[in-house]
């Protein structure tokens, strides 16, 4: 074994980012409806104490890029509700 080092914050970002998109590409289950994935990103939100709107954003790249990876002869596009 070598030496011990350890890794910056943002590179332990990156690792982590990368642990969960590989984990979100391998689920198959995508929300229902918008009203169960907003209650999902809440709990999750509370669990994790950041803010439930900052969780929707990175929930809306991540799942955008699982729905471009299932169906990548269509173009998806998430708008705010009105």
């Amino acid at each position: 074994m070598g030496n011990i080092t350890f890794l910056s914050e943002k590179r332990q970002g990156e690792i982590a980012l990368a642990i969960l998109k590989k984990k979100i590409m391998r689920e198959e289950k995508l929300p229902p409806n918008l009203n169960e994935f907003e209650r999902r990103l809440g709990v999750i939100a509370k669990e994790i104490d950041i803010p439930q709107e900052e969780l929707k954003e990175f929930a809306i790249i991540l799942l955008r890029e699982k729905f471009n990876t299932l169906f990548p002869q269509y173009t998806i596009i998430f708008t705010p509700k009105a």
